[in-house]
């Protein structure tokens, strides 16, 4: 019983860092080539700032307040 709770142990410790080494490799592949896979098409098609098309201030309805919406907003 006493060989198979050492052989147990000594398990659950080469698991600890093969498991360790697994996650390093994969997010270290996740990082360096999904990620910037995903963000390429997002900064070529995005404009958050909508600085491309016409730079200035954007036209929003002019919406009349009421003293309880303005109450309301904390």
């Amino acid at each position: 019983m006493r060989l198979l709770k050492r052989a147990w142990e000594g398990w659950k410790r080469v698991a600890h860092h093969i498991a360790r080494f697994n996650s390093i490799v994969l997010c270290t592949v996740i990082y360096i080539l999904i990620l910037p896979l995903a963000a390429v098409p997002f900064r070529l098609t995005k404009d958050p700032l909508r600085l491309k098309n016409s730079a200035g201030f954007v036209d929003r309805d002019a919406a009349e307040i009421t003293l309880e919406e303005a109450s309301r907003q904390g």
